[in-house]
């Protein structure tokens, strides 16, 4: 598969994708938050390239990184075509500065494969769930200090916390996961926040800022077994460009893969089998 040619197949998907939220349909946007929910540290581009030609695969890398890993490929395992640098520029090639118009610029495509496509080595065990929740919440708040954010935890009334500039207050009422969950969801917000504050011409409705951060929460509280939860509303696209709707999705899979690459550096290299 040629760089022109995926591109053109992702910038046909994210119109479908459009057209079917102005129709009021919702089955492709959460086909598209459960495959980023599975391929976080990709780029928009990659993660819809991969569901493409492998849906419902969970992780991709290439042959020599699963040989670095013990893993192999049989001679039958069949590549899964992505973007070379698609992943270091997310949201950026099918509606990035003139990159499609101009035939000289092109991306060179690699092959990846799934671990359900590789034999060998062993997976890693998983820990107890009451340990997973308490080992999250205390890296989640050794992120956070890292982010600038301060976490206090203190006794709410009617929530379970809230954010505000820099600052998350956290019930100490609530059970441990509830309160691992709703501290992930409030780093969330604040780094939506921060990327909303720094970006240049960045939409600043209120609605469009609650759903992303609703979607970094689904994804982020669904890596880390937290339970899925109800699935996150999809974006009124009735008064949104197609280049807003590809610079949210940009945003959702930025901050969710910056929490979860900062939680769990392992995320990036276990082998669930």
């Amino acid at each position: 598969m040629r760089f022109e040619r995926a591109i053109r197949y992702v910038e046909q998907e994210l119109r479908i994708l459009r057209e079917e939220l102005v129709a009021g349909t919702s089955t492709r946007w959460l086909i598209v938050m459960d495959a980023m929910s599975r391929h976080f540290a990709r780029s928009i581009e990659n993660i819809m390239l991969i569901e493409m030609q492998r849906p419902r695969s969970t992780r991709t890398k290439t042959a020599a990184e699963w040989a670095q890993l013990n893993r192999r490929l049989p001679d039958y395992a069949s590549p899964i075509h992505i973007i070379q640098a698609g992943d270091d520029y997310p949201g950026r090639l099918a509606f990035g500065d003139h990159w499609l118009s101009d035939d000289r610029f092109e991306f060179p495509m690699e092959q990846v494969f799934d671990v359900y496509q590789t034999v060998g080595g062993s997976p890693e065990p998983h820990k107890n769930l009451l340990d997973r929740i308490l080992a999250t919440s205390d890296r989640a708040i050794r992120f956070a200090e890292k982010e600038n954010i301060k976490v206090i935890f203190d006794r709410l009334d009617g929530v379970c916390g809230h954010s505000l500039g820099g600052l998350v207050v956290v019930d100490t009422r609530i059970s441990d996961t509830d309160r691992c969950r709703c501290l992930l969801e409030l780093l969330g917000r604040e780094l939506l926040e921060k990327q909303h504050r720094t970006a240049p011409g960045s939409n600043d409705a209120q609605y469009l800022r609650a759903m992303e951060a609703d979607c970094v929460a689904w994804i982020v509280h669904r890596r880390t077994e937290l339970g899925d939860g109800e699935p996150p509303a999809p974006i009124d696209v009735a008064d949104c460009s197609l280049a807003t709707l590809v610079d949210t999705l940009h945003r959702v899979q930025q901050v969710a893969s910056f929490i979860l690459k900062g939680l769990h550096r392992e995320f990036c290299e276990d082998i669930p089998v």
